[in-house]
């Protein structure tokens, strides 16, 4: 083929048949799509796979002759809406050479995309990119699940002992489960039970609803449960249902045994719902912790329904709903499937090799479903779909209270009635979330110069800044310790890490009422100090000294250590400074003072904290 030179005339011819060669196309790929969502629970009518094909070798020989990136993205576009609902397909003459020239696009979009076409036309060359990638943890982990995604997509084959090294991988763990949902493999059960355990709480989760999605591992997964080596508090309504829906007897069983009724009368919810009402407006020895209560909202309630902006799509958002009102509440929620809105009626979808998916469909057309599950959104080819049928019962479970203690319950209830947001209470369950993550999610940086990822924070500025900047994290700590190691250098300013009761992000001043650690800098010097909130001996009526510790120029290791009434510093192997404190527990936030120049990074930052059962156990003491 010629090729076209880049003059504007010819450019502007190229543009005009680069639109109507991508026009025809999506016209045959798009003929007989649907114009809404089937209401009445049947298949989409069937329909032979568009005979598009000679148009997508057309669409890659243009390719070939193209080098402007806007116009070889507007391509890429068209070939893949034409190829929706299709896994793979056999590779176009004209493709190695035109993939070797989008591959090293300018635009990151066409390099994207054309890996994507790459892998469903069976490039070797960018399937061994892709899993070298995958497996790559010095590249970044955006990167990283952008490559599974694409693998995973494609059902590329050979790949499960792959995703099953990344069950050790704390930044891909989740994308990996969500991958291996997609392959049917006789290890995944065991292989995932092994490495649970080691899961953050959100991870476990997903690896629950991987679990349940098969009969197979189903049954493995109800097994450690029976055995009591998963909790029954880990298996959410999403997993419940799932499991019913396999209409195993025995699988049943466990689920009675462990979850209690699934399928309440009217007068049998009747009575739940004056049993709860009575226990909770009864006078308890305890009052409810907010902070507790928004960590049970995100192990039972999160995945599905949003509050304050946090949270999932499947279920109605209940900011604005009536969360005070004790009646509705436990209306709604002892007894879910008494009203069930239209727009959130589930569907159930069996595939045809055995997966079992639960959630909404959001679009449809002839080729393929997007189905959103409370874990993520995903697109399902009309031929991979075996049965489906909408639900007539709410993704909600009967039930859902009665694994919880009392003390639970009034701290759900108390959050879920709460007028403002209240942050997450740290403990052993989800402590990694604190600094756990490649960005800086759970953070709210006040101030350019903050970078946030896994184990480390760096404030950098060449210049003194001029006005003090805050990094607030979202976790309550009660009850922790917090070690870390920092730099001393060329840097000059304050530092301040800081628990404080509560952080009022509309402040730049930090409250008066808190214990931190002040690290003065001085350029190649350092001293840190304890901050307390009440420097004052009331005995005496005179200034407490802060205790202080001088540094060198070099790297210094910290614990920082609270407690009920006391806390600790320990710099370096020095001994142990304790201090007597009366804050209870807060938001962490570390703060630059104005006149601040120069680069701290603070490594290694691990964050202890309680088991949730031993916090429970706290609060009632």
């Amino acid at each position: 083929m010629k090729t076209l030179s880049s003059s504007p005339k010819s450019g502007f011819v190229l543009f005009c048949l680069c639109a109507m060669t991508t026009s025809v196309l999506l016209s045959a790929a798009n003929s007989g799509r649907c114009a809404a969502t089937p209401q009445d629970g049947s298949a989409a009518n069937e329909s032979s796979e568009p005979d598009n094909d000679n148009a997508i070798s057309s669409l890659i020989d243009l390719m070939a002759s193209i080098d402007d990136p806007a116009f070889q993205l507007d391509l890429l576009k068209g070939v893949q809406e034409g190829l929706k609902g299709r896994r793979q397909l056999a590779m176009p003459t004209a493709w190695p050479a035109v993939y070797t020239k989008l591959r090293v696009s300018p635009l990151a979009e066409v390099q994207r995309r054309a890996a994507e076409l790459a892998v469903k036309f069976g490039d070797v060359t960018a399937i061994a990119e892709l899993k070298a990638s995958v497996i790559d943890s010095q590249r970044p982990t955006e990167s990283r699940q952008r490559a599974l995604e694409i693998l995973t997509a494609a059902r590329i084959p050979n790949f499960v002992e792959t995703l099953f090294q990344l069950l050790d991988d704390f930044e891909l763990q989740r994308a990996a489960l969500k991958s291996l949902a997609a392959y049917d493999h006789p290890q995944t059960g065991q292989r995932v039970l092994t490495a649970y355990d080691r899961f953050s709480a959100e991870t476990k989760r997903v690896a629950a609803d991987l679990l349940a999605a098969r009969a197979g591992t189903a049954q493995l997964l109800m097994e450690a449960v029976a055995n009591d080596r998963i909790p029954a508090t880990d298996l959410n309504a999403e997993v419940i249902r799932k499991l019913q829906l396999l209409q195993d007897e025995q699988i049943q069983a466990l689920i009675d045994e462990h979850w209690g009724v699934t399928r309440a009368t009217p007068a049998e919810a009747a009575q739940r719902k004056a049993e709860l009402t009575t226990e909770l407006t009864a006078e308890a020895a305890n009052p409810p912790n907010l902070f507790h209560g928004r960590t049970v909202f995100a192990q039972t309630c999160q995945q599905c329904h949003k509050l304050y902006g946090l949270g999932g799509n499947v279920g109605p958002d209940i900011t604005g709903s009536n969360r005070n009102n004790l009646d509705y509440l436990l209306t709604n929620v002892v007894d879910p499937n008494a009203l069930v809105g239209k727009d959130y009626q589930a569907w159930n979808v069996f595939t045809t090799d055995g997966q079992i998916l639960v959630g909404l469909i959001t679009a449809e057309n002839n080729s393929q479903i997007t189905l959103r599950t409370s874990t993520e959104e995903i697109t399902i080819p009309q031929d991979e779909i075996e049965e489906r049928s909408r639900s007539d019962v709410s993704m909600m479970p009967i039930g859902l209270l009665d694994k919880l203690t009392p003390q639970q319950r009034r701290n759900l209830v108390a959050y879920l009635a709460s007028p403002v947001p209240v942050p997450k209470l740290a403990m052993a369950e989800n402590q990694g979330d604190l600094f756990g993550g490649p960005t800086a999610a759970g953070w709210d940086v006040q101030g350019t110069d903050w970078q946030v990822g896994k184990g480390t924070l760096t404030l950098q500025t060449k210049t003194s800044l001029a006005k003090r900047q805050i990094a607030y994290n979202d976790m309550y700590l009660q009850q922790f310790t917090l070690r870390g190691q920092f730099d001393v250098a060329d840097q000059s300013g304050q530092i301040h890490i800081q628990l404080q009761p509560v952080a009022n992000h509309a402040e730049t001043e930090p409250t008066d009422h808190h214990v931190g650690i002040a690290i003065i800098f001085n350029h190649g010097t350092a001293v840190i100090e304890i901050e307390l909130p009440d420097a004052i001996d009331s005995s005496s009526n005179s200034v407490i000294a802060a205790p202080s510790v001088p540094l060198a120029v070099g790297t210094h290791a910290f614990a920082w250590t609270i407690s009920p009434g006391q806390a600790q510093l320990q710099i370096d192997d020095r001994d142990a400074m304790p201090f007597a404190v009366d804050l209870r527990g807060g938001q962490l936030s570390i703060t630059a003072e104005a006149g601040f120049r120069g680069k701290v990074t603070m490594n290694n930052l691990l964050l202890d904290a309680p088991t949730e059962a031993e916090l429970l156990k706290s609060f009632a003491e």
